[in-house]
């Protein structure tokens, strides 16, 4: 650890845990160096300051139903009534509104678990959730144009991870952890889809299922803002959180694809 590198990274080294090698490391090299000592102790003092800030309440029912109101009106006046040239019947009002219902309700089991845990965050890490979390919505707009809401949802997987991400670890197990946390955000809204394709109320196609997937991840890496340990470091949020919504959308078009053959 040298000068330059705890002067780079004061705040989120001591954010890590007591026991972590790296702030380890800086604790090790600032007792030698009365300079690191400093930005260490300032860097201590702000997270307390984080800590001791009153954190915001999690959105209750009625707000995140408010806030999903006018995308799942959008929603419907898009598919409703809608048939490609193939005659592939396309999603209805009711299909829409369920798949918005479940990536809601996905996001909101995985939050409850993280909370259960003590794992959330507070402040505004709330904020950036909602943002990624009404896009995640907004790629369900886009399902009748197929593939495209799946780019979507990496292409704002990719763009959030380049707003917040620095230097940091990529921390692989961790990274596990929230690549599976994503894949089961984006479970039951596959399920649903699965339900409705399987009463003939929804198309079916390949790239449907991946861009249903992909929202749902994408969902999933809203929630992760809140109680990832490394939220920060670009090449995690690369490899793992984008990471995930890409294979989201490979598998959510192997189950298409599955679905298609089995008629």
């Amino acid at each position: 650890m040298t000068c330059a590198d705890l002067e780079a990274r004061a705040g989120g080294l001591v954010a890590l845990p007591a026991h972590d090698r790296e702030r380890v490391d800086a604790e090790a090299h600032a007792a030698g160096c009365a300079a690191c000592a400093a930005l260490l102790a300032e860097a201590h003092a702000v997270l307390a300051l984080i800590d001791a800030a009153p954190g915001l309440p999690a959105p209750s029912p009625e707000v995140l139903a408010r806030a999903a109101a006018p995308i799942l009106a959008e929603l419907a006046g898009e598919v409703a009534e809608v048939r490609a040239p193939d005659r592939t019947p396309r999603p209805q009002r009711a299909v829409a509104a369920w798949l918005a219902g479940a990536l809601l309700a996905g996001s909101a089991l995985m939050l409850a678990w993280a909370r259960r845990g003590g794992r959330l965050r507070g402040g505004r890490s709330w904020l950036a959730t909602g943002m990624v979390g009404a896009l995640a919505l907004g790629c369900l707009a886009l399902l009748r144009a197929g593939a495209s809401a799946a780019g979507a949802a990496l292409a704002a997987s990719l763009g959030f991870a380049f707003l917040v991400g620095g230097a940091g670890p990529l921390e692989p197990l961790v990274g596990l952890g929230c690549a599976a946390s994503e894949l089961m955000t984006a479970a039951l809204p596959i399920t649903v889809a699965l339900y409705f394709v399987r009463r003939g109320a929804a198309p079916g196609r390949a790239a449907w299922f991946a861009g249903i997937a992909s929202a749902g991840a994408l969902a999933g890496h809203a929630h992760l803002h809140l109680h990832c340990p490394v939220h920060t470091s670009l090449a995690h949020l690369l490899w793992f959180h984008a990471g995930g919504v890409l294979l989201a959308a490979l598998l959510g078009l192997g189950i298409g694809q599955l679905a298609q053959r089995r008629g």
